[in-house]
């Protein structure tokens, strides 16, 4: 009886190893064709005989008590795991039917391993798996040694297998937010960013909001109405993807408006002249309705000349200096010289003064109407400037 752990080479015996009771001397028993076992596995050691020569084998009464030959599975345990595996959620069905081995070098030539995966050993979303949190257990339902593809000698070896694990974690969002950011001109009006979520494999998508990094939880877009620079802060969260927070600007720039002061014109009369009129300029950007202002001119011009019509303004209540860019213009105040009509400054036709022949020299006295200092010359001939004199 033999036995031996399976290492893929046979196990036998030879005619030495068998025991003979009871020959006479000089006579004995030739032996052949020995039992013999390879696998794993359990067999009568049987073998055959013939008598030598001087051997009668009648006269013997023969009894053979065969041993046995035992191959047990090798001690070598060969071990199997299934592989781990991860995928970030794209929508599809993942599986793996990959494995490790150890001891993989004990397998005799010829044997090779058929591993068997099991068909619920699948997984899709980040939320599969019995704790909802995206992993399973890649399981294997069998292992098996195949010798040359079509003989089952799994008894031969020690197999054991373990199982691996499956998980699918959240997808991370590809986002463009450099159009999110916006930029207005004061008009009044609430204004905020634009945020426009991208196409994603699962739905609803939201996005929600706030004005700070550790606070984004409005569903609405906070508005700004005055004129300034203001960063909004977003978050987009779709199922089986990870959140994605980022931030951009709202830009609301002052309102630009031109003021310009009236022009006016007059001939000189000696009082002064002056427009209290400021307007917004024609193709200037007016007023948000509600909002305004009120100017006072402050030129004033009373001699033949020209000047800029200068004025000064501030803003009515609820109108915030902030929101607007003023720019002012200037009309211009302008006095053309009068023109002097001798029948009005000096009471009557001044051809008409007349004195009676005396002998001796008599002036001419004229007597202006108005009281403005002056200075007059005349001419006895129209015309002969060499003949004026002052009177």
């Amino acid at each position: 009886t033999k036995a031996k752990p399976y290492d893929g080479t046979a196990l036998t015996f030879n005619g030495s190893e068998i025991e003979v009771d009871g020959v006479v001397n000089g006579e004995g028993f030739i032996f052949s064709n020995f039992a013999s076992i390879t696998d794993s596995g359990r067999i009568d050691s049987t073998f055959d005989y013939e008598a030598k020569d001087g051997t009668l084998a009648s006269n013997y009464d023969i009894a053979i008590n065969n041993g046995s030959l035992t191959i047990r599975a090798s001690a070598d345990e060969i071990a199997v795991t299934a592989n781990d595996a991860t995928w970030v959620y794209d929508g599809t069905e993942h599986s793996s039917h990959t494995y490790t081995v150890e001891n993989g070098n004990k397998l005799q030539p010829g044997d090779e391993l058929v591993v068997t995966f099991s068909e619920e050993s699948v997984i899709t979303t980040p939320e599969d798996g019995h704790l909802g949190n995206g992993i399973v257990s890649n399981i294997i339902t069998s292992v098996k040694v195949m010798r040359n593809g079509t003989t089952d000698v799994s008894s031969n070896y020690t197999l054991v297998w373990y199982p691996g694990m499956l998980s699918v974690t959240k997808a991370k969002m590809v986002v463009d937010g450099s159009n999110f950011s916006r930029e207005f001109t004061y008009d009044g009006e609430g204004h905020t960013i634009t945020v426009a979520p991208p196409t994603l494999l699962t739905s609803p998508v939201t996005v929600s909001y706030g004005i700070s990094s550790d606070a984004i939880t409005s569903e609405a877009a906070p508005l700004f109405r005055d004129a300034g620079t203001y960063t909004v802060y977003y978050s987009i969260a779709a199922k089986y993807y990870e959140p994605y927070t980022g931030s951009a600007v709202v830009t609301i720039k002052p309102r630009p408006v031109t003021l310009i002061s009236s022009a006016a014109e007059k001939v000189y009369d000696g009082s002064p002249l002056k427009k209290d009129e400021v307007l917004v300029k024609d193709g200037s950007l007016g007023f948000v309705n509600g909002e305004g202002y009120t100017a006072t001119c402050i030129g004033a011009l009373t001699d033949v000349g020209g000047m800029e019509n200068l004025f000064d303004y501030t803003f009515i209540n609820g109108t915030k200096s902030d929101n607007y860019i003023i720019t002012k213009e200037y009309g211009w105040l302008r006095i053309t010289p009068a023109t002097l009509d001798a029948s009005v400054v000096f009471g009557g036709d001044i051809l008409t003064c007349k004195r009676v022949f005396n002998g001796m020299a008599q002036k001419v006295q004229l007597s202006p109407v108005f009281s403005e200092a002056y200075k007059l010359t005349w001419a006895l001939v129209s015309g002969d400037e060499s003949a004026y004199g002052d009177a």
